[in-house]
């Protein structure tokens, strides 16, 4: 049962719990509490229609419906999870787009550099040094899937007040979220590197900050 004013946890938990026994309002609060920020979500991250937005937003939820029970708390927040699934949906939309509209000339929907090689793959960090590149996705997917959230979205041009709104965390908190874990990747990057005796040197850390360095030193 809601309070008069649940916290955000407290309204999540209430949908959980709902949608685990088929309960259909737990069902409408879903839907209520997370379409629209889904659909903008959308829009924002991978620049198509809002058409297309709501089709990827409606197939979102359906999803979440379809998997709650795998939804694991210790893994990720109840909102990363979601709006982790939109942007997989999304970019396998876009995946299937280019297929179709392959060598027919027609643009695409979404801009092909910002959408990244694999699922949990940060669009700027992709190295055109196959060695660095292994190191970097290696280095990259030791972290927690919020943590990729928030550099990945960072990436995207996503405001830290906007990842704070998907996260359910103040603007402040992202931005040191943020810090921490560019300072978290640049760690792993160098620890694997020492293992699998790849040279990072030059790496352009500074250029963590915005994730566009990296692509610009060669990485």
């Amino acid at each position: 049962m809601l309070s008069e004013k649940p916290s955000s946890e407290e309204h999540d938990n209430f949908i959980i719990d709902g949608l685990r026994v088929y309960d259909s309002t737990a069902a409408s609060c879903l839907i209520e509490r997370y379409l629209d920020p889904i659909i903008s979500f959308v829009m924002k991250t991978h620049r198509v229609t809002r058409e297309d937005a709501q089709d990827i937003a409606s197939k979102t939820l359906d999803k979440v419906f379809a998997n709650i029970d795998k939804f694991n708390p210790s893994r990720a927040k109840f909102s990363t999870w979601i709006f982790t699934i939109a942007d997989h949906l999304a970019i396998d939309s876009y995946r299937k787009q280019k297929n179709q509209n392959k060598g027919a000339g027609q643009i695409l929907s979404i801009d092909e550099e910002l959408v990244p090689a694999h699922n949990d793959t940060p669009p700027e960090y992709v190295s055109r040094n196959p060695a660095l590149k292994d190191l970097f996705l290696k280095a990259f997917r030791t972290l927690s899937e919020e943590d990729q959230t928030v550099l990945n979205l960072g990436a995207r041009e996503v405001s830290q007040a906007e990842i704070g709104e998907i996260l359910g965390k103040s603007a402040e908190a992202i931005k040191v979220q943020a810090h921490r874990a560019r300072q978290r990747l640049q760690k792993a990057v160098e620890n694997l590197g020492k293992e699998m005796s790849v040279d990072t040197t030059g790496a352009d850390w500074a250029g963590l900050k915005n994730l566009k360095g990296q692509k610009e030193a060669g990485i």
